[in-house]
């Protein structure tokens, strides 16, 4: 929402009693996150990926234990973790395995060990959302990013493959959502500055994806967020509809071929209508039999599923010939039951569903706006797979620590 959302860096204050490497190393690990999306090549995420991986597994070993969710929830974490450690084993004697396929673990790791400095954490990851969304947008303006009438922020130079595409939104979507955050909660001086700023190029951007996942965990934050407050949710909107319709117009004005390339209303259209017209390109037929074949191929490996990265192995057993060529089903859920066995999917929903109440029902600020994020994420990630992303699993792992935190109000 990164979609997909965090609660706001100024929301968390650090403790006076952190140490020097919680100084340094959340913010380094935000910013690093944010560095993943700037994937134009193989090599660059070959380069970063151990860097972002041994800063974030450091953070998380140097942080404290102590997860507050029930005796269920805890429960049902060990038995994810477990579940998903007997396919890996299964896969890396069978078919051998990637770096990437580990990473559903790290979400165990930030679930389980309440990470310290979160503040900073969060501070670095808006950071460096902000910066991303601004490469965005000067490949945008310069009209360096490719084709601008679909997906245009994944185009604009940030993710050019196609087995990227999925996170084409997911920079303006976190962006938004922690400016959201900060919006909300009223945050002032500098910090405002940069959050106003951050929801400016955000929104904008995001209308210009042309993602209706995106557009979708985006307004159920907002809702979730600011519903309960219907004048500062409305005039909220209106603020940013304002403010990002003026950017646009100042693109217009800069960039007017880039401007009118971007703005195709009859590619917007089909957008929309592909969601139940099959006839039109991208539309969701294709994705239905994707979901289906997935449930198929986890009904035929229920236990260890048919491993990590092996997601069209039985295409032409099942009658699936014409999917021969996708790497994953468009849902992360679906994802793992097919990869991984149906007990790390519905153990990965129930606990990312668990938490996300937990932190909705919670008094304290930063734990209902943990609640929100999962909330928009789980939506997020029923439209798209991103299981081999340590962005999106260190994600999860932080929004939940964060939503099981014991309010200190309540």
């Amino acid at each position: 929402m990164s979609e997909s959302l965090a609660a706001a860096p100024p929301l968390i204050r650090p403790s006076v009693e952190e140490g020097a490497w919680e100084r340094w190393l959340p913010p380094l690990v935000g910013l690093l996150l944010a560095c993943y999306l700037l994937d134009e090549s193989v090599p660059l995420k070959v380069a970063i990926s151990p860097l972002i991986g041994a800063s974030a597994l450091l953070w998380v070993m140097l942080s404290r234990f102590g997860s507050p969710g029930s005796g269920l929830w805890r429960l049902l974490l060990l038995v994810f973790l477990l579940s998903c450690a007997a396919s890996l084993a299964s896969s890396a004697l069978q078919t051998g395995v990637s770096v990437n396929a580990f990473y559903p673990l790290l979400f165990v790791g930030l679930a389980f060990r309440r990470p310290t400095g979160m503040s900073g954490f969060l501070s670095g990851l808006f950071l460096g959302m902000l910066g991303v969304t601004l490469f965005g947008w000067y490949r945008f303006v310069s009209g360096e990013g490719g084709l601008l009438s679909e997906h245009a922020l994944g185009y604009w130079g940030l993710k050019y493959t196609q087995a990227t595409r999925n996170s084409d939104a997911l920079a303006p979507i976190l962006l938004s959502g922690m400016a959201l955050s900060g919006v909300l909660a009223g945050v002032q001086g500098a910090r405002r500055v940069a959050i106003w700023a951050g929801l400016l190029l955000a929104l904008p951007a995001l209308a210009l994806t042309f993602a209706r996942s995106a557009w979708l965990a985006v307004i159920l934050f907002l809702v979730l967020q600011a519903g309960s407050n219907l004048r500062t949710l409305l005039r909220l909107l209106a603020l940013a509809l304002l403010g990002g319709s003026a950017l646009l117009v100042l693109v217009a004005v800069v960039a007017p071929d880039a401007f009118s390339d971007a703005i195709d209303l009859v590619a917007l259209l089909e957008r929309l209508q592909s969601i139940y017209d099959p006839e039109i390109n991208s539309s969701n037929d294709e994705r239905s039999r994707l979901l289906t074949y997935a449930f198929r191929l986890g009904l035929e490996h229920p236990i260890l599923g048919a491993g990590a990265g092996q997601f069209n192995c039985c295409v032409a057993e099942l009658g699936y010939r014409e999917l021969i060529d996708n790497l994953h089903p468009e849902n992360i859920y679906f994802h793992l039951w097919s990869e991984y066995g149906v007990v790390p999917a519905t153990t990965a929903l129930a606990l990312h569903a668990m938490a996300a109440l937990r932190g909705l029902r919670s008094r304290g600020a930063p734990e209902h706006m943990a609640g929100a994020t999962l909330a928009a994420l789980i939506l997020w990630l029923q439209m798209n797979s991103e299981l081999p992303s340590l962005l999106v699993w260190s994600l999860l792992g932080v929004a939940t620590s964060l939503a099981l935190r014991r309010s200190t109000t309540a």
